[in-house]
């Protein structure tokens, strides 16, 4: 009779374990035991694989017959490696990735086993990603930077509420100096038009050389010019993505979309101006943003930047990508009738490259007054909106 531990029972339990995790209708409840998996097994995988980039929560990707990849929605530990093996080029199995991951929840009184599925997935498919600095604005630099305005900010201060604009950093001041936080006054205008919108401040996070970074913004705009800027987008009531699960869930029922403006760099997008992609995975400081900086010398050099938590998100082959001048841009998710602003897009695919990745600063990081190197004193919440009294 085989016990327990026998090599039989363990294959047994393995295989219900994988079928119990299958089973699970809800993709939003997959995606939490999953993001527990990655918190148990991401150190201890990279460790151990040293062509291992990141252990990240998100979705499968699988090549079509005509050799494109589609992404699926089925939620797993997303490995992305320096480059995929063939089946036979390994054949030290000590070396091959793990095809599923055990884990173990706390249900009530009772502990349920899980093996939950990973997918290998190549860097190239996020390696080739950079800042993309309308709501289209032009920053007065020589040479002159494109972006496009976020939204409005609310800023709860001790001295009353104040209203500014939102961007990334790397629009509202180019090629920002590592590590310090900027200076503020460079104008700004409307794309195409010359018209003056307003001026950088020194209200913003900051780029750095070796700990995550915070590519966020304010700026001083009118509130008329701010309302005109948004006008199609007819927001009357709108939420915030607040957390990773809100996100789950909107990734279960909604693509993501890119709103971008009829006087963007790179010209309209047909119809209503959106660029559409679908959830791929969460992503940290593993994933590393190409940016152009000034170095404490006074030189434009490019850099490795990282975040803390970030969203990719993918348009699919073929579909229309965010370019250059496009940073800054809101991006939305969709229920019920109701519209969640998700972020806000700081990178996408390199010039001249085919990928289709394109990286979100969650809502949650954006608004959150802790994240900000600097905001007027006293600032107890900061608060998005399209329209300004």
């Amino acid at each position: 009779m085989k016990t327990a531990d026998q090599p039989g029972n363990k294959a047994e339990a393995g295989r219900e374990a994988a079928d119990r995790f299958d089973q699970i209708e809800n993709v939003a409840a997959k995606m939490a035991i999953v993001e527990h998996a990655v918190n148990v097994h991401g150190g201890s995988l990279k460790r151990r694989h040293l062509n291992l980039m990141m252990v990240s929560p998100g979705y499968r990707a699988r090549r079509s017959g005509a050799g494109r990849y589609e992404l699926h929605k089925q939620p797993c530990v997303v490995l992305t490696v320096e480059r995929k093996w063939k089946p036979d080029e390994v054949t030290d199995l000590s070396r091959h990735l793990p095809e599923r991951l055990e884990v173990s929840i706390s249900v009530g009184n009772r502990v349920v086993q899980y093996m939950v599925p990973t997918d290998v997935q190549p860097q190239e498919w996020t390696g080739n990603l950079r800042t993309q600095s309308s709501n289209g604005i032009t920053v007065e630099t020589s040479p002159p930077c494109s972006g496009a305005i976020t939204c409005g900010v609310e800023l709860g201060t001790s001295a009353g509420p104040m209203w500014l604009a939102l961007s990334a950093l790397h629009v509202l001041t180019p090629a920002p100096c590592l590590d310090a936080i900027p200076k503020g006054s460079i104008g700004i205008e409307l794309s195409g038009a010359g018209a003056a919108v307003g001026q950088s401040t020194p209200y913003a996070g900051c780029l750095r050389w070796d700990a995550p970074s915070f590519d966020a913004q304010l700026a001083t705009i009118s509130p008329a010019r701010l309302n005109s800027m948004f006008a199609d987008l007819r927001l009357d009531f709108f939420q915030i993505a607040h957390s990773r699960a809100d996100i789950n869930f909107l990734a279960s029922v909604s693509q993501f979309y890119v709103h971008t403006s009829t006087n963007r760099l790179n010209g309209p997008i047909p119809d209503q101006g959106d660029i559409c992609g679908q959830f791929c995975f969460f992503a940290d400081d593993s994933l590393k943003l190409v940016y152009t900086v000034t170095d404490d010398q006074g030189t434009k050099i490019p850099a490795y930047i990282t975040h803390p938590d970030l969203i990719v998100i993918a348009a699919g082959d073929g579909k229309p990508v965010t370019q250059e001048g496009d940073s800054g841009s809101p991006v939305f998710a969709s229920y019920n009738n109701q519209t969640f602003l998700v972020g806000m897009l700081i990178a996408g695919p390199q010039t001249g490259n085919s990928g289709d990745r394109m990286v979100v600063l969650p809502s949650w990081v954006l608004f959150n007054p802790a994240n900000w190197s600097s905001l007027p004193p006293k600032t107890k919440s900061i608060r998005p909106t399209f329209h300004m009294p």
